[in-house]
């Protein structure tokens, strides 16, 4: 059994009877964003990152296809868009080009391989004080079309990041 938020969300969502019933859905779309990549800290592993990002974005295209209303599409779009730049901000810290992180991308579902293939590069300290406070600019923006869903989320509080799940 994979044992990824993201993945357990995607499952939890395949096993609603009423996959239109949208608080049943915003429900399992909270535990996606429930965790420490999420958490406006500065970013300890660029990699860790890169993979919650990916499969949460995975994720969140499939729970969030059953949306219907207007300004509901627009948000999940919004929220689509930010997990996008974060994926962006991890693999400008990784400096991976596009075939990389499409490589990558392609074994979101197999952890082990996906951190194999991660490759091992420093990140310059100008660089990613750059990328993090990005992040935080991202996570802000994530944090403002969650909301305007419903969807609860700890982007923005003050938490202890390691009580997260990865």
């Amino acid at each position: 059994m994979h044992r990824d938020v993201a993945v357990h969300a995607m499952n939890e969502y395949r096993s609603l009877p009423d996959k239109t019933a949208r608080n049943q859905i915003l429900k399992v779309a909270e535990q996606l964003f429930r965790r420490r990549a999420f958490a406006v800290v500065r970013e300890e592993d660029w990699s860790q990152g890169l993979y919650v990002f990916v499969l949460s974005s995975i994720a969140w295209r499939e729970i969030s296809s059953n949306f219907s209303s207007t300004q509901d599409r627009i948000d999940c779009d919004n929220v689509m868009r930010c997990l996008i730049e974060l994926e962006d901000c991890s693999r400008d810290a990784l400096k991976l080009d596009g075939f990389e992180f499409d490589d990558l991308r392609a074994l979101a579902f197999d952890r082990r391989r996906f951190f194999d293939r991660v490759p091992r590069r420093q990140v310059c300290h100008e660089d990613e004080a750059k990328l993090n406070k990005k992040k935080e600019g991202v996570l802000r923006q994530l944090s403002k079309a969650l909301n305007s869903l419903g969807v609860s989320s700890h982007l923005g509080k003050h938490i202890d990041p390691w009580s997260l799940p990865e």
